[in-house]
């Protein structure tokens, strides 16, 4: 595994080179998912209840939902539930991705590469009606 940041700059080319990428999401949809999702790319998130788990001991996951900010009735607590998160995109089924728990193993990007494969099929029926 390694961090985006190692990475230094990069194009999309090389990132999809990886077997994998995992989130740690900043908001509940991001067009950077849909991207990747379109390219292929097999997609690991934490589970909801893992999510949650993480938000409430402070690992800044879904930070734009929770960045301080100047109203003092802002209750960001709220939106920290399954009652709101499983409308995120990733956990709404509205993209196929993996989902892990703190027991997080490459095995589980590995196994979904057919992912990719549906991807690029999709793209071949749509191309070959133009």
């Amino acid at each position: 595994m390694i961090h985006q940041n190692q990475l230094g700059k990069y194009t999309w080319k090389d990132l999809y080179c990886y077997n994998g990428i995992i989130h740690l999401p900043y908001n509940v949809s991001t067009m950077s998912i849909f991207e990747q999702y379109q390219a292929g790319v097999p997609l690991n998130f934490p589970s909801l209840d893992f999510a949650i788990e993480l938000a409430n001991s402070g690992v800044p996951i879904f930070s734009e939902i929770t960045f301080p900010n100047n109203k003092q009735d802002r209750q960001k607590e709220i939106f920290l539930t399954k009652e709101w998160l499983q409308y995120s995109d990733f956990y709404n089924g509205t993209i196929k991705c993996n989902y892990f728990d703190s027991d997080f193993t490459l095995n589980n990007s590995v196994k979904n590469l057919k992912n990719k494969g549906l991807i690029y099929h999709k793209w071949e029926l749509i191309l070959q009606n133009i």
